[in-house]
C-alpha cells in the first residue's frame, strides 16, 4: 500500500452558460479556470515474483472548479525486488 499526496495548480477550460443570450440552454462559452488543488493519490501492489507486479492505482485532483479522478490497472516489469 502506498499513498502521496500536494498542492498543485490545475487549469483547463469547462464548457460555461453565456449570460448575455436568452436561450441558456443552447448557448455555450468556453469558461478557463485555474484553481489550487489537492492531488492524491493511493495503490495497492502484488507482487507474485521479483520481475513482475500486478496493482491498483487510484489518483485524484480535489478543487473548488472541477474535481477529477481516475483508477488504473498497473502491471509493472523489471527488476522489482532482490
Amino acid at each position: 500500500v502506498f499513498y502521496q499526496a500536494g498542492i498543485g495548480v490545475i487549469w483547463g477550460v469547462k464548457k460555461g452558460v453565456n449570460p448575455n443570450e436568452e436561450d441558456y440552454h443552447k448557448k455555450y462559452y468556453p469558461d478557463e479556470f485555474t484553481t489550487i488543488g489537492i492531488p492524491v493519490k493511493a495503490g495497492v501492489r502484488y507482487i507474485p515474483f521479483k520481475f513482475l507486479a500486478i496493482g491498483l492505482d487510484t489518483r485524484s485532483n480535489f478543487n473548488l472548479k472541477k474535481t477529477v479522478g481516475d483508477i488504473m490497472l498497473t502491471i509493472e516489469i523489471g527488476k522489482l525486488r532482490d
